[in-house]
């Protein structure tokens, strides 16, 4: 299949059909399940950076197995999940705020990552610390992801 915008988008609309029919806000947001909602978001956020670093680990084995260049496919693919990676972690923001400069402040990461922001603004809305929470839902909705992008590699 050549690599193109439509090819890529009917792919990314056919893993989200196939393995995604129940989200973890399926059933809707409302003041009765806000805090179920939040912390299973706060779940999602968390693990995002690191199921887009480890969505990359099937591509490069497949190229070190087969004794191959890595194919421009690859390369695009690792960039853009590279990209989501720094930001997610809070990288982006940081070189965009104080240059290269600012590099160390990445290791902040109580105030970059994007999960760590996201604990402090659920505190302000719900007046409470909240934890993340991995259920069965956000458990299966995360691991099918990762296979998701995992999938990328015959494309």
């Amino acid at each position: 299949m050549s690599l193109t915008y439509q090819n890529i988008s009917n792919e990314i609309d056919n893993i989200i059909l196939n393995n995604f029919k129940i989200h973890p806000f399926s059933f809707g947001v409302t003041k009765r399940n806000i805090e179920s909602i939040l912390s299973q978001y706060l779940a999602m956020s968390e693990a995002f950076p690191y199921l887009q670093a480890a969505s990359q680990k099937k591509l490069i084995l497949n190229t070190i197995q087969n004794n191959k260049d890595i194919e421009k496919e690859i390369e695009l693919t690792s960039v853009v999940g590279n990209f989501l990676c720094w930001d997610e972690t809070g990288g982006h923001s940081t070189i965009l705020k104080y240059g290269n400069k600012g590099l160390t402040k990445i290791l902040d990461t109580e105030k970059n990552f994007h999960a760590n922001m996201l604990k402090k603004d659920v505190k302000k809305i719900l007046n409470k610390n909240i934890l993340p929470n991995y259920t069965n839902t956000t458990a299966s909705y995360l691991l099918n992801l990762l296979k998701g992008l995992e999938s990328l590699d015959h494309i």
